[in-house]
């Protein structure tokens, strides 16, 4: 099987497995409810939605077990290993000289000081489905206390005092983006390196402009 045959294959392996968990959260109210017959149905498709997920997830696994960067990224906590998989059949790394280019396409860009948009009539530069899944990977780290949940929480604490004209939506949406941009940032430095790529010399400089500079290793990734 070809590479490119055998990323497209564990993407759809892995988008069927992300769409299994959704039916089955679906389905988590009516296990236990006064219908008895609804019950035990819930309760036998969600045994058969996870004999599938099972089988799935094996077959995720050996495809991807000679992709360094999958199963290094899958070590985060918040980061499935599906999910890894997505994001890796979807990026092409060499494409990313810069921290600001992988940031670009994942839909995370900055012009003039302030998040770039899809405006009427331009062309799209970032892949929607990218975008899409960082919001899916932000989601999961807040529900399992990621450690990047400090930068989550320490932004919404500096936006709720410091941006008093935003609402409460805005700042949490904000805090979302920084946090992703820091892991979209430790997953550029990561994967450059597994790859042999050249890594920008204003790293630092490139991924905050901030004083503090966070390294890989505060968040669960192996030292590379």
């Amino acid at each position: 099987m070809r590479k490119d045959d055998n990323m497209n294959y564990l993407r759809v392996m892995a988008e069927a497995m992300m769409q299994l968990r959704k039916c089955d959260t679906a389905l988590t109210p009516y296990k236990n409810c006064d219908n008895d017959d609804i019950g035990e149905m819930s309760q036998r498709y969600s045994g058969a939605i996870g004999k599938i997920e099972r089988e799935l997830l094996g077959e995720i696994m050996l495809y991807s077990e000679n992709i360094p960067i999958v199963n290094i990224m899958a070590q985060v906590k918040g980061v499935s290993l599906p999910m890894a998989v997505k994001v890796v059949s979807l990026v092409k790394i060499e494409k990313s000289p810069s921290v600001s280019s992988l940031w670009r396409f994942a839909g995370y860009g900055v012009t003039n000081g302030k998040a770039e948009r899809l405006r009427k009539g331009e062309k799209l530069h970032f892949s929607v489905r990218l975008k899409g899944l960082c919001w899916q990977i932000a989601d999961s780290m807040k529900k399992c206390e990621s450690p990047y949940m400090v930068i989550y929480n320490d932004t919404v604490e500096y936006y709720t005092y410091h941006r008093l004209k935003w609402d409460m939506e805005h700042v949490h949406s904000a805090a979302n983006r920084k946090m992703i941009k820091v892991w979209l940032s430790h997953l550029w430095l990561i994967w450059r390196k597994l790859d042999g790529l050249g890594v920008s010399k204003p790293y630092p400089d490139a991924i905050l402009g901030h004083e503090h500079i966070y390294s890989p290793e505060e968040f669960g990734w192996p030292v590379v």
